[in-house]
């Protein structure tokens, strides 16, 4: 199967983000401190990712209008802190 966001090289698991991946991906990691192009591993690559999902997952916690969306974060205390500086707590 393809990837349009990186290539690996079979023989050593290193990976090399595309063009396509460097655009789409690289913003998004770098509002987490990452440079895309320092990634040399799939796990380096999964862990950006995870920081990227957890700092939107933060920011939806702090930016939302949505009570509905605010009492399921209520129930996950890694997103009380935004939920705290929203209500002013």
């Amino acid at each position: 199967m393809a990837n349009r966001h990186f290539l690996e090289d079979p023989s050593t698991g290193r990976i090399r983000f595309t063009p396509c991946g460097i655009k789409e991906l690289g913003p998004k990691f770098a509002k987490v401190g990452v440079d895309i192009r320092a990634l040399k591993t799939k796990h380096q690559a999964r862990l950006a990712a995870e920081q990227y999902s957890d700092y939107v997952l933060r920011d939806l916690a702090l930016n939302s209008a949505n009570p509905e969306i605010d009492a399921i974060f209520g129930d996950l205390p890694a997103y009380a802190d935004g939920l705290a500086l929203k209500r002013g707590t």
